[in-house]
């Protein structure tokens, strides 16, 4: 097999299928999310479904589930935190539009809880943030970061389109 088509496989095989997140650690360790930038989608785990008919013919379309005009929080967080955001306030604060994306600009890489709250519901995800804040790469349209905050654990998945 020539070497551009095994290149080709393996980069199709990376950047084609969302990160996996691994298991919640023993000991009740969270499980922190590593992302690059503190911006994308807040979405649901369960997609949205659509029929539609044309000429006849149904055709049923899954999409993703975004949080509308959710409460988006950031809060400093340790490694030795077990759960959401301790005595401290928010150190960001934005909300989700109505595609559920929200960016929160101006924080350096490290630990942080990411919480998100609509209506009576609320979800923290323990994120270890990798890069500075950049609003080029944040708003690159070939990368999409989703915040999937009621998978069990939650989980951020990042694509490359």
């Amino acid at each position: 097999m020539p070497i551009l088509t095994v290149l080709m496989i393996a980069f199709v095989s990376l950047v084609g299928h969302p990160q996996a997140a691994p298991a919640t650690r023993p000991g009740g360790q969270p499980d922190w999310q590593q992302v690059g930038q503190l911006c994308g989608t807040v979405e649901l785990v369960t997609p949205t479904k659509k029929t539609i008919i044309v000429a006849g013919k149904t055709e049923v379309n899954l999409y993703s589930t975004p949080v509308r005009h959710a409460e988006v929080s950031l809060y400093r967080a340790s490694a030795s935190d077990r759960t959401c955001c301790g005595s401290t306030g928010p150190v960001g604060r934005t909300q989700s539009d109505k595609f559920g994306r929200f960016e929160l600009p101006g924080f350096p890489r490290g630990l942080y809880w990411l919480n998100v709250k609509k209506g009576n519901l609320v979800w923290a995800i323990p994120l270890r943030v990798t890069d500075d804040f950049s609003a080029q790469t944040c708003r690159a349209g070939y990368i999409g970061r989703s915040f999937i905050v009621d998978a069990q654990p939650p989980r951020v998945e990042t694509r490359i389109y």
